[in-house]
């Protein structure tokens, strides 16, 4: 019989160690999984929005015929602890919004295609259908006289409606507001 170590041996070894360091990784010694804040009923309004809408957009004043058409896709990230919202995908103006709590707070993030990301705050609202936002900051916006995202509405007319509202202020001031009218396109086409 042998003494000397094979290749063979100390892979094998080298296996049983990985493995024991491993589940010392997996043991009930280790911290739990931070806990998620506290879910609003807005937030869970918007997650309910997950999957690809279509509709039109443009200036709320702008008659349907000067309304052009649109594609914006919602989906859960981050274990589910955000939604993302993307407008005009692929491309130069595709633009991203992410909706996430902040403690109590529902917050949403605009990477705008002004090179800016204007943060806002939802606000209460009588009606559990309409989710009123509220700038609160942002980075790339220093005086707030820069054209930006300031204000956002949005209104779940029914499961498969919504109208959104985007109030872009420049030199401090409301310059217009856009709508978008969409509807849900069913996951099967």
């Amino acid at each position: 019989m042998s003494t000397h170590t094979t290749p063979r041996t100390i892979l094998a070894l080298i296996a049983i160690i990985s493995l024991v360091s491993l589940s010392s990784f997996v043991s009930a010694d280790e911290p739990a999984m931070p806990t998620a804040p506290a879910e609003s009923e807005q937030f869970a309004k918007l997650k309910s929005l997950v999957g690809t809408w279509q509709g039109t957009g443009g200036k709320e004043d702008a008659t349907d015929e000067e309304r052009k058409p649109i594609t914006v896709t919602y989906k859960l990230t981050a274990g589910g602890s955000t939604v993302m919202e993307t407008v005009f995908a692929d491309t130069p103006m595709e633009m991203i919004t992410m909706y996430h709590m902040d403690g109590q707070d529902l917050v949403l993030t605009h990477y705008c295609m002004a090179a800016n990301q204007p943060t806002m705050t939802a606000q209460p609202s009588d009606d559990p259908n309409v989710i009123p936002f509220k700038f609160s900051g942002g980075a790339n916006i220093t005086t707030g006289n820069e054209m930006h995202m300031h204000h956002a509405v949005h209104t779940l007319t029914d499961n498969d409606n919504i109208q959104s509202r985007w109030t872009l202020y420049i030199n401090g001031e409301p310059d217009h507001t856009a709508l978008l009218k969409l509807h849900r396109i069913p996951a099967d086409g």
